[in-house]
């Protein structure tokens, strides 16, 4: 039972120093981008928003929110 949570212990250990690792590395490569590169992200990550919110559907009011305008 105890060699069971020594692994269990060992695993969460070596998943967690795997997610810093893999998040350090993330930041690292952020900071060795071209500000051109970041740019062209941020344009890119603006459209997807526009696009996104083209396709949520709004609320229709129901006649209670039509009479009174603010209260839906």
């Amino acid at each position: 039972m105890k060699r069971q949570a020594y692994l269990s212990s060992l695993l969460v250990c070596f998943r967690l120093l795997y997610l810093v690792f893999v998040r350090v590395v993330g930041w690292l490569m952020l900071l060795a981008r071209s500000d051109a590169s970041k740019e062209v992200e941020i344009l890119v990550l603006r459209h997807e928003v526009a696009v996104l919110r083209r396709q949520v559907a709004h609320p229709r009011p129901d006649w209670a929110g039509r009479a009174r305008p603010g209260t839906a």
